[in-house]
């Protein structure tokens, strides 16, 4: 089954970070670094099995394994007909493996190649620009704390939806329709999950978000919400509203979270991660609520299924960010 790889396109040259993405797209190809023993033994080195046996030689020492790099994912586990994404200055690039590894398989000693630290590649690897975050899925721009050059993103999917919008763009035809809906809370990425979580709160208890709480990078709280509810000529509560969620395999606890003011709720989302209450209990639910009491919280949960019925709800469409509304196109 074909599957989709994220290839971060940073390589290390004179103990300085280069763009190695830049060499990709310029030069068809992709490398995830460690060109060492290419170029210490290149009369040795003609294929993916004698570069590996220079690369064990040489790191043995340093007792770095193999099976743990970059490269053995690009030479090992990638195979034909897999995607691959790397992004230059903000812009993201897909391109389509068009042989196995063994036959795409290149050491390139020029020193631009040395430069960019992409001297061991797979060559023949023709890149198509496809445009800023707002044009490619969640799975694929969502950061990962992955630090291995090359990540796949869909290994837990049944369905290879990112595969699915990789064959779309890249030969620019219909994507294949997506059954499961579930499935799109993997494409908005984590910005659109947030965006999504606001407007659904806005919907369904009339919480507005105040906008500067949505600007430092150092706090908790993705971003806190008013209650925007009216009773005759005036709002109905004074209380606060902080949000934090997670659009991935993340999980939250409450404990990590405190307010103090009585009347106050936090809101934990996650959508495929786990949630604990303040005890560390394990919750039923991916949208918990918790109000603030003077004796600890009541709660209440939601199932996650409640934001993707609201992202298909026709009703909701013109309050939808157009950004969102793209990936419903490829869903039934």
């Amino acid at each position: 089954m074909v599957s989709t790889w994220k290839v971060k396109g940073r390589g290390k040259y004179d103990n300085k970070t280069v763009m190695s993405s830049e060499y990709f797209i310029k030069n068809n190809c992709v490398s995830c670094g460690w060109g060492d023993p290419a170029i210490e033994n290149q009369e040795q080195v003609i294929d993916i099995r004698t570069y590996k046996e220079k690369w064990e030689e040489m790191y043995e020492k340093y007792k770095k394994k193999w099976g743990y790099q970059g490269i053995h994912q690009l030479f090992e586990r990638v195979k034909e007909g897999d995607f691959l994404w790397t992004r230059l200055a903000g812009v993201y690039y897909v391109a389509q493996v068009p042989d196995t590894t063994e036959n795409l398989f290149y050491v390139d000693l020029s020193d631009d190649a040395k430069k960019y630290d992409c001297v061991v590649q797979l060559k023949n690897i023709f890149w198509k620009k496809i445009g800023t975050e707002e044009k490619v899925p969640g799975s694929i721009s969502a950061f990962t704390k992955n630090s291995n050059a090359i990540v796949r993103v869909d290994s837990s999917e049944k369905i290879k939806a990112t595969s699915m919008f990789s064959d779309s763009v890249l030969y620019d035809r219909p994507a294949k329709k997506i059954e499961d809906k579930n499935m799109i809370l993997r494409f908005i990425g984590s910005y659109g999950f947030e965006d999504v979580i606001a407007l659904w709160l806005y919907d369904k208890f009339n919480y507005v978000v105040i906008p500067s709480t949505n600007k430092t990078s150092t706090q908790k709280y993705e971003f806190v919400l008013v209650d925007g509810s009216r009773t005759n000529s005036n709002y109905s509560s004074s209380k606060r509203i902080y949000l934090q969620a997670k659009n991935g395999d993340n999980n939250l606890s409450l404990k990590d979270y405190i307010i103090n003011h009585t009347g106050d709720e936090i809101w934990l989302v996650t959508s495929r991660g786990k949630i604990y209450d303040e005890t560390g209990k394990l919750e039923s639910k991916k949208i918990m609520q918790y109000m603030k009491t003077n004796d600890g919280f009541e709660k209440k949960g939601y199932n996650i299924k409640e934001l993707v019925n609201f992202l298909f709800d026709e009703s909701k469409n013109p309050i939808l960010p157009e950004a969102i509304k793209v990936w419903t196109t490829f869903f039934e």
